[in-house]
């Protein structure tokens, strides 16, 4: 028999082997809005989890390159600062400008995200 339920105490261990089967770290729990396992035969095969992703949107006035750079400085920097206040520990931003890219990665530490970034709209889900 297969079930879902809601992730209970006792799941923990089989949660730490199946996450170890794969290459990202156990979550931080704290983030989560909801977590599951699923089981079959009394053991737990899965385990799948909705968490708070943070996102960071920058809209400059494109009209002027020196504008957009120093306000970018000033708005990372009270940003970051905000972020770990609230004990945030990644926040995401998504781009299709090449450039503008690699500067937050080469200025502003930012990383390629591993894998494919998709999106659910819950309204068609």
């Amino acid at each position: 028999m297969i079930e879902i339920r809601r992730v209970r105490p006792e799941d923990w261990e089989a949660i730490v082997e199946l996450s170890a089967q794969h290459s990202f770290p156990l979550p931080d729990f704290k983030n989560f809005l909801s977590s599951v396992v699923i089981v079959k035969d009394g053991k737990v095969i899965a385990f799948a989890y909705v968490k708070v992703l943070v996102e960071a949107v920058f809209v400059p006035d494109t009209s002027s390159r020196k504008n957009i750079v120093s306000s970018l400085r000033l708005v990372y920097d009270k940003l970051l600062e905000d972020v770990r206040e609230m004990n945030v520990e990644q926040v995401h931003l998504f781009t299709s400008n090449h450039e503008f890219a690699e500067i937050m990665k080469e200025h502003f530490h930012f990383d390629d995200i591993v894998g494919e970034g998709l999106v659910l709209e819950v309204a068609n889900g």
